[in-house]
């Protein structure tokens, strides 16, 4: 409870918000979609998914915790033990007691499918960052820097070269890197890495005044600010500022130098009728693009014209389930402060919220997924076959558009000074 308290929920809800969609390793995923709105959707169906995920880490939670307390397994708590006590490093003897506790719980074959599965897990996870870490270094870096565009040969042994760069970081990183914090504090300190991400977006996105240079410096500020708190923890376990709170240090400085280099270097003010593509500026037939200023709950869930009835349900649905927690979250929370639940109160909640709950979404949605997956997936392979490529469009953001709005359609997004 000393780094895992109510400041660390709070810290959490902070960067959610902050932070949203900026996570550098699912760049690619958010760049695959069909079009804007599908990638909108598969965010919003992607949230449902993470039930499953999390009902899995607390069941091998509590089966490690009864493995070590319960006097049924008193003999295997005992070996276990005994491994722990020959680590000498107290924050890898935290870290390695599930495990250790696993490893003697699970019969071979249920030991062998969860190893399986973890490894798939980690391919999964090393190629998307791989895939999302090499792009973004050629698309978002070295293209706006070199001001002309490659060939498409030339670009694809670009982007190859850059991924398998970021492999051979990732190689010698491992070796020399000695990971002795809590896995979701190196988790928060490692990704202020890129703390500098939501000022960018919020600030190219909603405010007129942003500058690429603003950009820059809170991209810089960010991950120096990171990376020093990486080495710090790493070097001095006992320094007092935690990962969270690290991430959170990077993150209100890299929004501060963004705001105040783009105040500095503001010229005029840019239109954003222009960048978004609305009002004047509008595509024809682009329905999306009108400006709404009355706020509804369906402005609120993130609903626009081409929401379907079904999308509605989905995205409303979410949207009331979230905002039903964070009630029970506020509640509970001040409940707490005021008078302390007894230890069988939280046993009975988190068996509801923890377990049952996410059991019974959980179930749903992998019914649900597994269906609409496989149902996609043809409809993918289909587009495929008949997708006309073209080559001039190798991902880098357009010409800026003229002053004037258009007379006619202008193909591709405009681009801004930021």
């Amino acid at each position: 409870m000393q780094d895992f308290n109510l400041w660390y929920i709070l810290l959490s809800i902070f960067t959610t918000c902050y932070a949203y969609q900026s996570w550098q390793g699912g760049h690619a995923f958010r760049s695959s979609a069909a079009n804007p709105h599908e990638a909108k959707m598969a965010n919003i169906l992607g949230n449902w998914r993470l039930y499953a995920r999390g009902l899995m880490f607390t069941l091998l939670a509590i089966c490690a915790y009864t493995y070590l307390h319960h006097a049924d397994f008193a003999a295997g708590a005992q070996t276990v033990n005994d491994h722990l006590r020959a680590i000498e490093n107290p924050q890898l003897q935290k870290q390695l007691r599930v495990p250790l506790a696993l490893t003697h719980l699970l019969p071979t074959g249920v030991r062998g499918v969860l190893a399986a599965v973890l490894l798939f897990a980690m391919l999964a996870v090393d190629g998307s960052y791989l895939h999302s870490w090499g792009s973004i270094f050629i698309q978002d870096v070295v293209l706006p820097l070199r001001r002309r565009p490659l060939a498409p040969d030339r670009h694809l042994r670009w982007l190859r070269a850059a991924i398998a760069g970021v492999a051979g970081f990732a190689f010698i990183f491992s070796l020399l890197f000695r990971q002795t914090d809590y896995i979701l504090m190196f988790f928060a300190v490692t990704g202020a890495i890129f703390s500098g991400a939501g000022a960018a977006i919020i600030g190219g996105l909603y405010w007129k005044k942003g500058t690429a240079p603003a950009a820059w410096a809170s991209l810089i500020t960010g991950s120096t600010l990171a990376v020093a708190g990486l080495v710090v923890r790493a070097r001095c376990p006992a320094f007092p500022v935690n990962g969270v709170w690290m991430q959170f240090i990077a993150q209100v400085s890299a929004l501060t130098v963004y705001v105040t280099v783009s105040r500095l270097t503001c010229r005029r003010d840019f239109d954003m009728d222009r960048l978004l593509h609305r009002g004047a500026y509008a595509l024809p037939g682009d329905t999306a693009a009108v400006v709404r200023t009355r706020i509804t709950w369906g402005r609120l869930a993130g609903f626009d014209r081409e929401f379907t009835r079904g999308d509605r349900w989905i995205s409303g649905g979410l949207f009331g389930w979230s905002l039903f927690w964070f009630l029970v979250f506020v509640v509970v929370s001040f409940w707490n402060l005021a008078r302390p639940w007894p230890v069988a109160w939280w046993s009975r909640y988190w068996h509801v919220v923890g377990v049952l709950v996410p059991l019974a979404v959980g179930v749903l949605t992998t019914v649900w997924f597994t269906w609409g997956g496989l149902r996609d997936l043809r409809r993918l392979f289909a587009a495929l076959r008949t997708l006309r490529r073209d080559a001039q469009d190798d991902g880098r953001v357009g010409e800026p558009a003229p002053d004037k709005p258009p007379a006619a359609a202008v193909g591709g997004p405009p681009g801004r000074e930021t």
